[in-house]
């Protein structure tokens, strides 16, 4: 059992016998609907040969038949050689379709798959695409086209300096006057469930740091009191005690008392599925509210902002890192770094500075 923070208070479907074809409505050009339903190398060859793009993300059907004999060879020889491939058919083919439509439109020809896998087309591409599209999800197809490369082309030159592409910027965190608002509106949903699923929402997003990855999977079991007083709540993935605010922890064990044991806290069987809380979000009554403006007096309700707030809470109390780090199951600094602007400078750490930088020059 992991240890708690410390210093932090106040399996692809089985396959069926049947035959089974693909349209357009079954998979998404995108891949994103039903993509464990492709687990075998059959399926993944039949999707392949059915694909269509039916003229969405920058693929026209005149730019499909000029590519698809080049990458449908080549995906469908990757199917009985890696099952990763296998289940991810769908992003990938999108991948190669998107680059393949823009590499046409540059040179008017793609003669073989290395076309499209050459690191400096990639970069060229990147740079292009990056006014129609957000810097991260050109960084996902770079990386997932980076790694069919070495599959599809042995010798691919990869080893290239890639270009950098612009770290996507974190939504920033509530102020206190947006925070009481954002409390009002969930006192005034117009029914009991309501109510409940919002505080559940704000009390462990803004008390201890948890949005749509990890609010589904909580239950009344996994809060419980320490002999300190402290409240802590157990969190999968990775695993770890994190902590509650103290503002957040009687609110926390009001929500758990009425929730039964066997249970999501947000109510209802527990449920893993990543879109479950932006359902419930979506649902909840924010009249007035601005969907856009992250500035505006009265914002949407937004989990990942009210994760935001807790680690900038966090950062501006002066946590230690190795404790912050544990308790938000981060792994580096990276999505720290973003948040930094966020957190007033100590006038007690600037005079120490300043009085260091005074010793070190008297010497």
């Amino acid at each position: 059992m992991p240890p708690v923070v410390a210093g932090i208070t106040g399996e692809p479907i089985a396959d069926s016998d049947t035959e089974e074809t693909w349209d357009e409505s079954d998979v998404t050009v995108r891949g994103t609907r039903r993509l464990s339903r492709i687990c075998s190398p059959e399926r993944a060859r039949a999707y392949v040969e059915s694909y269509a793009p039916a003229d969405r993300h920058d693929v026209s059907l005149r730019d499909w038949q000029a590519l698809a004999p080049v990458i449908r060879p080549a995906l469908a020889s990757l199917c009985v050689r890696d099952s990763a491939v296998v289940r991810q058919m769908p992003v990938h083919l999108d991948a190669l379709a998107r680059i393949g439509a823009w590499v046409l439109k540059e040179t008017g020809a793609v003669a073989d798959i290395r076309d499209l896998l050459n690191p400096d087309t990639i970069n060229r591409w990147v740079v292009a695409a990056r006014t129609a599209q957000e810097a991260g999800s050109l960084a996902a197809y770079r990386s997932r086209i980076r790694r069919l490369a070495p599959l599809l082309w042995p010798d691919c030159p990869w080893s290239h300096q890639q270009g950098r592409v612009a770290r996507r910027k974190p939504q920033p965190p509530y102020t206190a006057e947006q925070v009481a608002r954002l409390e009002a509106d969930c006192r005034n949903q117009p029914t009991e469930q309501a109510r409940h699923r919002a505080e559940v929402i704000l009390t462990l997003g803004l008390g201890a740091g948890l949005d749509g990855r990890w609010l589904p999977d909580v239950r009344p079991d996994d809060i419980f009191s320490l002999p300190s007083g402290e409240v802590c709540v157990w969190v999968p993935e990775p695993d770890r005690y994190v902590p509650v605010l103290q503002k957040f922890a009687p609110r926390l064990l009001d929500v758990k008392s009425r929730v039964p044991s066997d249970e999501s806290l947000l109510g209802g069987p527990v449920r893993t599925n990543k879109n479950t809380v932006s359902h419930l979000v979506g649902r909840i009554k924010q009249p007035g509210a601005h969907a856009t403006d992250p500035r505006a007096a009265h914002p949407r309700l937004n989990p990942t902002r009210l994760r935001n707030t807790w680690l900038v809470h966090h950062l501006t109390a002066g946590t230690r890192l190795p404790e912050l780090l544990a308790a938000a199951g981060l792994q580096g600094l990276n999505s720290l770094e973003g948040l930094l602007q966020h957190v007033p400078v100590s006038d007690d750490a600037l005079a120490n500075i300043g009085r260091v930088a005074r010793a070190h020059a008297r010497r």
